[in-house]
């Protein structure tokens, strides 16, 4: 089971190894250079590779070195990689540190498998997953087992 979930979760880590070239849309985009960010607004879509990103408004932190340090994700936040789909409120990426945070309300499909937590991090370095818990809700996994080429269910 640990693995299943670390393979759901695997493909929402492929924006910090991506060198691909990413394509953002958004009704509005503003840069302000003396605070080093970009803010897209307005139904914005994310596209890199195989993957998807939408949310509300996407904020984009440059370090003094203008490389992008910080990439946070609000309002209706929907990451798709291939068949796996996750939702939250918010979304953030720490570039320097390689953490990945889903927040509030984050739920993550993966054909018939699901994860619900309040909040889950991924730390890519280390290659672990952490999913914590709601004020009055459980961490939620439901995980159907793969089948064998005998058509038997593969559970240790």
């Amino acid at each position: 089971m640990k693995n299943k979930l670390f393979l759901i979760l695997l493909s929402l880590m492929i924006i910090s190894a991506s060198n691909e070239p990413i394509k953002i849309e958004s009704n509005t985009l503003r840069y302000l250079g003396e605070k080093k960010y970009s803010l897209f607004e307005g139904n914005v879509k994310a596209e890199y590779e195989n993957n998807q990103i939408f949310s509300e408004k996407m904020y984009v932190y440059m370090n003094d070195d203008n490389k992008i340090d910080r990439i946070i994700c609000e309002g209706n936040v929907k990451l798709i990689n291939d068949n796996i789909t996750a939702t939250a409120k918010k979304a953030e990426y720490d570039v320097n540190n390689n953490i990945f945070y889903l927040l509030n309300g984050v739920k993550v499909w993966q054909d018939d498998n699901y994860l619900e937590g309040e909040q889950i991090t991924i730390y890519t370095k280390a290659n672990r997953i952490e999913v914590t818990k709601g004020r009055n809700k459980r961490v939620i996994v439901i995980f159907k087992p793969e089948e064998d080429e005998n058509g038997e269910n593969n559970v240790p």
